[in-house]
């Protein structure tokens, strides 16, 4: 965080003005009083302890797991007189996606202005966080809030993009998960594929959150296998079966168009997708 400050772009400004703003008494005081009604938050008696034990999660398992428990918190807090504490601590938790965001836009579509795409990715995120739909989530917040955060952004920019005649169609590729060498049609063709899937009983809703949370949001393996009851070791085994039987499924035939063409564009994706190629 301490780096990042260091930096004057729109994001990094609206980080330092949320720390000043959180470092007024009458904050600190709201904060005090929500730390004693959470177990969760009860472990962290300041702001800047909570906000430095959430500090590095792209590197630490457990962190990561920590930071969906403390989020969860948050947002089941954030009542008439908590909510803008609540919204503001986690803007701050989840800076770096707004930064990683903000940034892959920019880089994809070179006529939209830094500072308005930044304001965007904080609106977008601020709506996501005010959303009721999110109180009924057990976990998973932190995935669930910036993949939401990055499609209706990288949605967003095609539009606007469009309008200037200046779109990059393979910044879309890149949202969805894959690397910018995975053609857009190819995720497009494994998009229906695994939806004819899902429709046959051939895969099941909960097999491709696991797949999509592992292999394309780069979630840890020790997390997910920390979450389904199982081992580490036992859970690759199962990712491994799972990524065998749709080879051998897109092999056979495809669900999609039965023309060789699509069956051999769609066992070359999910090939990408054992990889892990994943730019998100």
């Amino acid at each position: 965080m301490k780096e990042r400050l260091r930096c004057r772009c729109t994001i990094c400004e609206l980080e330092k003005g949320l720390l000043d703003d959180l470092r007024q008494e009458t904050n600190i005081q709201s904060y005090c009083q929500l730390a004693t009604q959470s177990s969760i938050l009860s472990a962290f008696p300041t702001i800047q302890k909570l906000l430095d034990s959430l500090g590095g999660l792209a590197q630490r398992d457990r962190q990561i797991y920590l930071c969906d428990q403390v989020i969860g918190e948050l947002l089941r807090m954030s009542g008439s007189s908590n909510r803008n504490i609540a919204h503001q601590l986690i803007l701050l938790i989840l800076m770096p996606a707004i930064h990683q965001t903000t940034r892959k836009i920019v880089t994809g579509f070179r006529s939209l202005a830094r500072e308005e795409v930044a304001q965007h990715v904080v609106t977008t995120l601020l709506e996501i966080i005010e959303s009721k739909a999110l109180l009924t989530q057990q976990s998973h917040f932190v995935f669930r809030m910036t993949r939401l955060m990055r499609r209706r952004s990288f949605c967003w920019a095609l539009r606007e993009s469009k309008t200037t005649g200046s779109g990059d169609l393979g910044i879309l590729a890149i949202e969805a998960g894959f690397s910018c060498n995975v053609n857009l049609e190819n995720v497009v063709i494994l998009r229906k594929f695994l939806g004819e899937c899902l429709q046959n009983g051939w895969l099941t809703a909960a097999e491709l959150e696991l797949l999509m949370l592992f292999k394309v949001e780069g979630v840890r393996a020790a997390v997910l296998a920390m979450r389904t009851g199982m081992s580490e070791i036992a859970f690759r085994h199962r990712m491994h079966r799972l990524i065998e039987r749709l080879r051998r499924i897109a092999k056979r035939t495809s669900p999609i168009q039965p023309r060789k063409s699509c069956s051999t564009i769609t066992v070359t994706t999910i090939e990408a997708l054992a990889r892990g190629a994943s730019a998100a």
